[in-house]
């Protein structure tokens, strides 16, 4: 990253490659630095920046009882860590309701509209609730496009992910733009932009500024984390630190650290360092396999490095973020649960996503394929190799479920973000996957029937609350009940399944077995030619007829996309 004082701010950002790194990515891979002084708090920006308009009485609003409890739901439901200081919201909105821009309200209230009881009630249902408060905010969009605030920022970015949820994906990524256009104005990147805070209050304020910028960053990733649109790089050389502890930011006394890694209690720090681990492998998964791409195993590899970045996130993690019922218990009590599950979702589904392109070279290197197949057949390294990686898949996927289930279970089934129940469906579409072919992990087969089921009562749970879920229910149950079973053994007897089980222990979990990524893992071509075995090729192994699921990655584009490309009449294509 370029020195601070002396960093040209450039006039034009190339259009960036699908598949390069975000500004979330650059900015975490840049060294750590302590900052110089106590953290500024809201920049001056550019000299055309406008306050938002006030809030004027309305008989589109309900009354100022309900904007409150609206505004509570946002905080306990919705966004227990964000841009908006709890505290210093509701105390505004109290003791000065109108000096809440009208903006930030209506979008808002869009967002917490369908799950507050009542302006449920009001508007006789929770889409009609929502749809009446999309509308206001949409309008009154309008008439603020000339007006550069915080707020107004701030309000771009929920409309944004509104329209996104309710599957209005271009209308999203247009909105995300007007946020991340209107931050750049406000300079929210550039640390030495902002004032020196004196006061708690100037802290709380400064930390509410770049807060709003690292969420619009995550969003804009997150959603473009495809070819469809790749991820905005203007504020690539961003120079403001990654969200605090969340103690720290309530009570005003900051003391950040530039760096590359989260402070350790800051959930929406992990929160933001994991999302951008998770886009990484979403732009991987969702782009054209590159033929010149290091082999999977290689420590050079984009797999390994980004499998090292997860691990070693998870090894930092802090005792009290990582997983366990009384740590889930802890943040129910402190209102932190969502984030606190959505982190070990989104890093589980990671997991998931770096191995999902390996399916079929996992399926030819299964000991079923690899019994009823004549040669050339798999190299026992790379067997091994292509074994360890499908039983890390599937026990990702049990994770998953298990972490849902718990905290569902916990009371947390109403706090579920969309991209949470997305990795729901991600895991449950993988394990309906090995219901038909059990052979392909017999470990993880028997309870996979159980997980699905788990996964369908998550999502008919979300469905009320998000337009996506919908979607992702009705496949996941076409996918569980309506695939044939084709050329699988799912129908044999437990003795065959115990054979296979017994050789995949043997080849991939061997006594020693070292399976870490290694650069001699794949033999010479010409060594492969003699000994007969099929050579590594980033295209899909032949699997000699086999009538086996096609899996494509409609639902990861249909996602970023914030489209219901989800068919609701889908089947299994067999091949």
């Amino acid at each position: 990253m370029l020195d601070r004082k002396d960093a040209p701010r450039p006039r034009k950002t190339p259009r960036p490659n699908p598949s390069a790194s975000s500004a979330v990515d650059q900015r975490l891979a840049s060294p750590t630095r302590a900052a110089p002084n106590p953290p500024p708090y809201i920049p001056t920006g550019n000299q055309d920046s406008a306050l938002p308009s006030p809030r004027t009485p309305s008989f589109d609003l309900p009354p100022d009882n309900e904007i409150a409890e609206a505004c509570s739901v946002y905080f306990v439901r919705h966004y227990q860590v964000g841009f908006l200081h709890r505290a210093t919201f509701m105390q505004r909105l109290a003791q000065k309701p109108m000096a809440v821009p009208h903006f930030l309200l209506c979008a808002m209230l869009a967002v917490t509209a369908s799950t507050t009881p009542s302006i449920v009630a009001r508007f006789g249902g929770a889409e009609a609730a929502s749809a009446h408060f999309l509308e206001l905010a949409r309008a009154a969009g309008s008439a603020e496009l000339g007006n550069i605030s915080l707020e107004n920022c701030q309000a771009w970015y929920l409309l944004a992910l509104v329209d996104w949820s309710s599957g209005s994906g271009a209308r999203s990524a247009m909105s995300i733009g007007l946020a991340l256009r209107m931050a750049y104005l406000l300079k929210l990147e550039n640390y030495e932009s902002y004032p020196e805070a004196t006061t708690s209050a100037q802290q709380i304020e400064g930390e509410s500024a770049r807060r709003t910028l690292w969420s619009i960053l995550t969003a804009d990733d997150c959603l473009s984390s495809s070819d469809w649109r790749p991820s905005n790089n203007v504020l690539s050389y961003l120079t403001i630190p990654l969200p605090c502890d969340e103690d720290d930011w309530n009570f005003g006394s900051i003391s950040p650290t530039l760096g590359p890694l989260p402070a350790p209690g800051s959930l929406m720090g992990n929160l933001t360092y994991i999302n951008s681990i998770w886009c990484r492998a979403a732009r991987r998964a969702s782009s054209n396999a590159d033929p010149n791409e290091p082999v999977p195993w290689s420590p050079e590899s984009d797999f390994a490095s980004i499998s090292q970045t997860l691990e070693a996130w998870r090894a930092g993690l802090s005792p009290r973020l990582k997983w366990s019922l009384p740590n889930l218990a802890g943040h129910i009590g402190k209102n932190l649960d969502m984030p606190y599950a959505f982190a070990h979702l989104l890093s589980h589904a990671t997991d998931i996503l770096l191995r999902r392109v390996y399916l079929p070279h996992f399926i030819s290197s299964s000991p079923f394929h690899q019994q009823r197949t004549a040669p050339p057949q798999v190299d026992p390294a790379l067997q091994q190799f292509w074994l360890a990686s499908t039983i890390e898949l599937f026990e990702s996927c049990r994770q998953i479920l298990h972490i849902a289930t718990e905290y569902a279970e916990q009371g947390g089934k109403i706090n579920f973000s969309p991209l949470m129940g997305f990795c729901v469906f991600l895991s449950g579409s993988m394990l309906s996957f090995l219901l038909k072919t059990p052979w392909l992990s017999p470990s993880h087969a028997p309870s996979a029937a159980t997980l699905v089921q788990s996964a369908l009562r998550v999502l008919k749970d979300l469905c009320p609350l998000w337009a996506m879920a919908g979607g992702w229910f009705q496949r996941l149950s076409a996918m569980a009940e309506g695939a044939p079973a084709g050329d699988s053994p799912s129908s044999t007897s437990n003795t065959n399944n115990q054979h296979s089980l017994n050789l995949l222990t043997d080849l991939a979990l061997g006594a020693g077995a070292d399976l870490s990524p290694k650069e001699d893992v794949e033999p010479s071509p010409a060594a492969q030619e003699e000994q007969g075995v099929e050579p590594y090729s980033p295209n899909h192994p032949s699997l000699d007829g086999l009538a086996l699921p096609f899996i494509n990655f409609d639902d990861l584009l249909a996602f970023t996309q914030g489209t219901s490309a989800l068919d609701d009449s889908f089947t299994w294509a067999w091949s």
